[in-house]
């Protein structure tokens, strides 16, 4: 269902700066990339906290969403990345460790 909305929201929050649009990819994504960061981390208040950091940066930088192909796949992403930089800041092991239970 929400795919077939997806082209619509993308183009409101990037043409528009449409708060309501980006508000429904924020409930579309949000769960499920915390349910993604939360198994890599194993602590789900900081991957709410990376998680809204990476929909925050979608937000800052809405007039590139119209280059992103896959923007599931760039969420993904993007989320993965916010959880290497934060256990990167904690330490070689703890990222170490992260990367093995994501394999």
């Amino acid at each position: 269902m929400y795919h077939q909305r997806l082209p619509y929201l993308i183009h409101a929050i990037a043409h528009n700066s449409d708060e309501q649009a980006f508000e429904e990819l924020f409930r579309i994504y949000y769960p499920a990339l915390i349910s993604y960061t939360s198994s890599m981390l194993k602590d789900s208040h900081v991957a709410e906290e990376l998680c809204g950091d990476v929909l925050f940066n979608l937000w800052q930088n809405r007039k590139t969403l119209p280059t992103i192909k896959n923007v599931s796949h760039y969420l993904y992403i993007s989320a993965k990345h916010a959880v290497i930089s934060y256990t990167r800041s904690r330490g070689y092991k703890e990222l170490q460790k992260i990367l093995l239970s994501a394999m």
